[in-house]
Formats: structure tokens, C-alpha cells, sequence
């Protein structure tokens, strides 16, 4: 018999493990900042992200690692999902999506990060694109536990004038009223950010009331009512 003790990451006390697969598998929260901030103020043609520092192979170890260490890669992470009125279905293809959802651990992500971008234009077809992404979106996610849902919402062509903003604050509410089907939210915060795009060129501050973005947060956050959970999912028009 060997006098040396053969050492397996196995046999490491569980807190341990936990503490490796947390600096392995979790994006800096500094960094996850630092990503919205680049997709939200920078065209979306040709952006380029750095990729986040994970390093996922671990999974490939044993069954037991790859279980412990998931928990860690798809629970403990932000998943950003980025919007923007005119969206064609290249760029934001719904199959891909919904394959994605049907995989074995979608169901353990829990935080979501979702932006999105309002463009108006004269095209209303394009206008349309973006309630029926983010009405999708919302569907697919509502059946997860979410410990975690951020969403910034920035208007990248404000009108000036009561009137203008009055139509655009409407438009901007039809599309985030699809939030109203998440319940129980550990964390719900709901942003309208345009001001601080746009207070270098004089805007003229948020289009969305603070009453409103409020009480969407505590829709997120409240219980299922019995009304909601009877409710069909959601049909959308596959143009």
C-alpha cells in the first residue's frame, strides 16, 4: 500500500469547493456593470464585448462536479439579453431562444439583466418588433425561479414637447407592461435611464414616472394571483 494518500478535489470539505467554483464560475459584479454600460451607449453594429472571465471546463471533471459547479455557472450569474427597437428576426432570432429555454439548466438561472433600446421610427413594422421580442422574452423566463431582474430602459430618439413625450412614455409602457406576467422576484428594479444619456445635449429628463416603475416593481415582487396563474400564455404574432 502506498504511503502517500492519493489527493481528488473530491475530497476537499464542500465550503471549499463552493469558494473555488465561486472564482471560477462568477463574473465579477464590477464587470457585469461595466457590460451594460457598453451595450447600452454604443451602437449595436459591430460592438464588441469582451468575453467574461469564467472558466467553465471544470464542469467537464466528474457528474458530481459538473452538478455542484452549474449551480454556481447559471444560478449565481447575471444573463444580460439586449433589445433594441428594429430588430429584425436575424439579429433577434425567437427559435434560437426558445431551443435555448428547452435546455437542461435554463431553468436554473435566476438573475437576468434586460436592456432595451427605443428607436422610433417611421417604419411601424420595426416599432412592432421590439413588444414582441421583449413579450416573448418575458413568457420564457416567468417559468424560472428569479432571484434577480434588472431592466434599463433608455430612449435613444426623445421628441421634445408635452405632446411628443406623452406618445413616446405611452409606447414605452405597452412594451414594459410585459414585465406584469413575473411574480415573486427576490430583487425587481425597473430603470428609465434616458436622462442620463441625454442631459449633456439639455434633455429634458425620463419619459416613465417614478409611481409607475415603482409599482411595476411591486407587481414583480408580489405573489401569483389566482387570475394569473389561470391566464393562456401569451400568442404572438410570428411576423
Amino acid at each position: 500500500m502506498s504511503p502517500h494518500r492519493q489527493f481528488t478535489f473530491i475530497s476537499l470539505p464542500g465550503e471549499i469547493r463552493n469558494e473555488i467554483y465561486n472564482l471560477l464560475l462568477v463574473v465579477v459584479e464590477k464587470d457585469q456593470r461595466a457590460a451594460r454600460g457598453n451595450i447600452l451607449f454604443q451602437p449595436i453594429r459591430g460592438l464588441r464585448l469582451r468575453p467574461p472571465k469564467v472558466y467553465p471546463a471544470i464542469l467537464a471533471t466528474n457528474r458530481q462536479v459538473h452538478d455542484e459547479a452549474a449551480h454556481f455557472l447559471y444560478g449565481k450569474n447575471t444573463f444580460h439579453c439586449f433589445l433594441t427597437g428594429g430588430m429584425t428576426g436575424a439579429e433577434f432570432p425567437l427559435e434560437s431562444l426558445r431551443s435555448f429555454t428547452t435546455g437542461r439548466y435554463f431553468s436554473r438561472i435566476e438573475r437576468w439583466a434586460i436592456m432595451l433600446r427605443f428607436r422610433h421610427h417611421s417604419d411601424e413594422e420595426s416599432c412592432r418588433q421590439l413588444p414582441r421580442h421583449f413579450a416573448t422574452l418575458c413568457n420564457i423566463i416567468a417559468e424560472n425561479r428569479l432571484s434577480e431582474v434588472l431592466v434599463e430602459c433608455i430612449n435613444c430618439s426623445p421628441r421634445q414637447g408635452s405632446e411628443g413625450r406623452s406618445e413616446q412614455a405611452k409606447h414605452m409602457m405597452g412594451v414594459l407592461d410585459q414585465l406584469r406576467v413575473l411574480r415573486n422576484v427576490t430583487s425587481a428594479t425597473v430603470k428609465d435611464i434616458t436622462v442620463y444619456h441625454f442631459q449633456c445635449y439639455g434633455g429634458a429628463g425620463p419619459l416613465l414616472s417614478s409611481e409607475y416603475l415603482d409599482e411595476l416593481k411591486g407587481v414583480m415582487e408580489g405573489p401569483a394571483t389566482s387570475l394569473q396563474s389561470e391566464m393562456a400564455p401569451l400568442t404572438l404574432d410570428p411576423a
